[in-house]
């Protein structure tokens, strides 16, 4: 029950959007939303997002409710849901401003992270960032392992900040270290299938300091898949 207050306390002040990705597969199905966002994933992985909510099974929406999910918080997760501890999983966070895409403002981001994460009890390691293009935008890719203080098991993650608009799209892998490079292809495919709507521009440099609380949504939210079984059943994707 402190996991799930802890949970429901860190998820509920921040705008969390969430994908997930399994592995690159012929079979790809899309999710499309008004807030100008769509990318292909793999068939076989689980959309879960209040677009399509009422479309979950029993099993899911009992799911949804044990863990105290706010679906209202949540623009979209995808899930490779299995029957091992942990769920590899994409999720896209969408924060209402929008970081400047610098050499220097990755260098101001990156000791921000680790610093306000170790507050929580979050330990971060082997953080690293570089600058990509992603969906003809210039995006902040960062890679990191993450130790979150209420579980034995560490993380290894991949996230890509994308801004536009005066607003960021903050786009997360997740997987156990011994699992990441053999889904983590999944992710790649998705983010080359990303499509944004086009948007003005409008760099906020103080947004490098709010975007760090996107981080701790970011590990805090993947916990919630370490006990998803099969048993969920599928919801269909939704539609836009």
């Amino acid at each position: 029950m402190l996991r799930l207050t802890i949970l429901c306390y860190l998820l509920g002040g921040i705008a969390i959007c969430d994908l997930v990705g399994n592995r690159a597969s012929a079979e790809a199905a899309e999710f499309k939303s008004e807030a100008g966002i769509s990318f292909q994933y793999p068939d076989e992985w689980t959309v879960l997002s209040e677009l399509n909510q009422e479309q979950f099974t029993p099993a899911v929406q009992a799911y949804v409710k044990e863990s105290q999910i706010d679906l209202r918080a949540i623009h979209v997760m995808v899930v490779r849901l299995n029957d091992s501890d942990f769920q590899e999983n994409m999720n896209v966070v969408i924060t209402p401003h929008e970081v400047p895409v610098t050499a220097s403002s990755i260098e101001k981001f990156l000791p921000q992270i680790k610093s306000q994460n170790a507050t929580t009890g979050i330990q971060m390691s082997d953080l690293s960032g570089d600058l990509i293009t992603i969906a003809d935008r210039q995006a902040i890719n960062l890679t990191f392992k993450t130790k979150l203080p209420f579980e034995d098991n560490l993380l290894q993650q991949r996230q890509v900040l994308i801004p536009g608009g005066g607003q960021t799209f903050t786009i997360t892998f997740t997987a156990l270290p011994t699992t990441y490079s053999k889904h983590v292809g999944a992710f790649d495919s998705v983010l080359q299938s990303l499509k944004l709507a086009p948007q003005q521009s409008s760099f906020n440099w103080d947004a490098i300091g709010r975007l760090c609380g996107t981080m701790i949504g970011v590990p805090i939210g993947v916990i919630v898949f370490f006990q998803i079984k099969k048993r969920w059943g599928k919801p269909a994707s939704p539609k836009a």
